[in-house]
């Protein structure tokens, strides 16, 4: 996957993410090499290349993966060894890309684990039957086999990380619309807090994270987790930690979002 992003740099890439909870995948449609002298002319003509990409994908049919690749066969993963599992893992991906396809995950798994994904989980997942040149399906494992603790984690850490960074343009992609830090409304005092945020951390930066919570299974919609943060000062080796952080979690369609944390702030904020 990483060389095949290296392969990628310099090129012009458009991405399509269709509007249906069914498919778990978004498309990326790759150019040829961006000319820095019609780049604005590229970006004008976007607008009229997604128009056509959606009305390409609305009449498209919808299979599923196992059929877009002529239902292969695969052994069940118990019945290989260790050697054959990589061997049957690499075949698996080769046959992938040669299909336009990729697989993105968070981290690495056991062979066995990821062999059973891609025999099993990946091939019941639906995609829009299409065949265009250059033109690339991503399905991402961890939206296929979600990983509770991987995604609470994920989604604290780019929350707090942003936080301490005190560039806050796309905090909105992680935190609900009534999120609060120490009880005081994140949008009716956004500056108050960045001037505080900034007056207690700056140069400080989160090193390791220990979130706890406890997971009821799918159906939990709230989650009240307790985290500790051992911060570095503009790696000096020089280390503080911040404990008892409360923070709690909405879930907002498929995503975990922050709406409240507690515990953050020092100082009072008044004084």
């Amino acid at each position: 996957m990483e060389n095949f992003f290296k392969e990628m740099q310099g090129k012009n890439c458009f991405t399509f993410l269709p509007y249906d909870e069914r498919i778990l995948c978004h498309y990326t449609k790759i150019g040829e090499e961006m000319n820095v002298s019609v780049a604005e002319e590229e970006f004008r003509g976007l607008q009229s290349i997604g128009e056509v990409f959606e009305r390409m994908f609305k009449d498209a049919r919808v299979i599923t993966v196992e059929e877009y690749l002529g239902f292969p066969k695969f052994d069940q993963p118990n019945a290989l060894s260790q050697e054959q599992l990589k061997s049957e893992i690499i075949r698996i991906n080769a046959l992938l890309l040669a299909n336009k396809i990729r697989i993105a995950q968070a981290r690495t798994y056991p062979d066995q684990v990821f062999y059973s994904f891609l025999t099993q989980d990946l091939m019941g997942q639906e995609l829009y039957d299409l065949r265009v040149n250059d033109m690339y399906c991503t399905f991402v494992y961890e939206l296929i086999r979600p990983d509770i603790k991987t995604d609470i984690s994920g989604t604290v850490e780019e929350c707090l990380c942003m936080l301490f960074l005190l560039d806050w343009r796309f905090l909105n992609f992680c935190i609900t619309d009534d999120f609060s830090i120490d009880r005081r409304s994140f949008t009716q005092n956004r500056r108050e807090l960045h001037q505080q945020i900034k007056n207690e951390y700056e140069g400080w930066w989160p090193a390791t994270f220990d979130l706890r919570f406890e997971w009821a299974g799918d159906e939990q919609k709230v989650i009240e987790a307790r985290l500790k943060i051992d911060l570095e000062f503009q790696k000096t080796e020089v280390y503080k930690s911040v404990e008892n952080i409360n923070i709690r979690l909405e879930k907002d369609g498929r995503r975990w979002k922050l709406s409240a944390i507690e515990g953050l702030l020092i100082s009072d904020l008044s004084s």
